[in-house]
């Protein structure tokens, strides 16, 4: 579980999915579990971006991505 007193109430700052190595130091850490299906489709998103030569070619930066858009 979350350390509750990392998660701050206050009015929420514009930030950016995935921010330069290093300024992650406030985002919370969060085990996820997901259906083999959606694995497949991350994992070939992930390669597709490597191929591409793109920045953030993770699962966790396309992970973010996606909780970002979803919640805008």
């Amino acid at each position: 579980m979350a350390d509750k007193s990392r998660i701050r109430r206050s009015t929420p700052k514009k930030r950016e999915a995935n921010p330069p190595h290093g300024k992650k130091g406030d985002f919370l850490k969060m085990p996820i579990t997901i259906p083999p299906e959606v694995f497949r489709k991350l994992s070939k998103e992930v390669s597709q971006r490597r191929i591409d030569k793109k920045v953030n070619a993770t699962k966790s930066a396309v992970i973010r991505e996606a909780l970002f858009e979803f919640f805008k």
